[in-house]
């Protein structure tokens, strides 16, 4: 039973990282220049006690950081 589970989380590592293109040098891709972001957001759940405590102050501190 041990070597069947061995086997099992050895054989699932390995296809994680042929995914990810770490089992060849030179293989992983770099995101073209076209594909990224030109802005990034913010969630506002993370922020959530700051709008309970003060809505409009919270959305003031995010823009001005440049969210």
């Amino acid at each position: 039973m041990e070597s069947d589970r061995r086997t099992f989380v050895k054989t699932m590592a390995s296809m994680a990282v042929g995914a990810t293109g770490l089992a060849r040098p030179g293989t992983a891709r770099s995101i073209p220049v076209q594909d990224q972001l030109d802005s990034i957001g913010v969630q506002l759940y993370t922020v959530r006690r700051s709008m309970a405590e003060d809505f409009e102050g919270t959305l003031e501190r995010i823009a001005s950081i440049g969210y």
